[in-house]
């Protein structure tokens, strides 16, 4: 299913999004619900990142889960996600670039189980002062973790089975 982009352009009370893998976004993402707070995106085939034009400033909880992007952003370009507290990228098995995390101060979720292809964590994962739950399940290429993360005041789980 092919849905354009700025179709959206009138939701502007839309919340929650949920795209399943089967939904291909098209077109230019300036129009994309700005208030939008929770965004569940199975990104398949013609995407390998967020859409450059993707303003996401004020989402809670971002859920690409099962997405077959390769980053989770253009590193070129600056996005702020200051408002983030939950990011869900398990199985997402191409995923080979661990974002920078200081644009999401107030995160407090990280999942990352089944990425197979990730092999290390960006360091600024240390500035997570409200990270409380972290995963790394079935992460096979990450071989060591950053010493940041042991310096994380509020981590309540951390899971690094395998």
């Amino acid at each position: 299913m092919y849905v354009e982009a700025e179709s959206f352009v009138a939701m502007s009370e839309l919340r929650m999004l949920r795209l399943g893998k089967y939904v291909q976004l098209k077109g230019e993402f300036e129009h994309f619900p700005k208030e939008l707070r929770w965004l569940q995106w199975c990104i398949e085939g013609h995407l390998d990142s967020l859409p450059d034009g993707l303003n996401l400033e004020n989402i809670v909880i971002l859920d690409l889960s099962y997405s077959m992007i390769t980053q989770l952003w253009n590193p070129q370009l600056t996005k702020v996600f200051g408002k983030m507290k939950v990011l869900k990228l398990s199985h997402c098995g191409n995923l080979t670039i661990c974002p920078d995390f200081t644009s999401m101060p107030q995160l407090q979720k990280l999942d990352f189980s089944s990425c197979t292809k990730m092999s290390e964590l960006h360091p600024s994962i240390g500035l997570l002062e409200s990270l409380t739950h972290l995963s790394l399940r079935h992460c096979p290429l990450v071989k060591r973790v950053p010493q940041e993360i042991w310096q994380l005041p509020s981590l309540e789980e951390l899971d690094l089975t395998y």
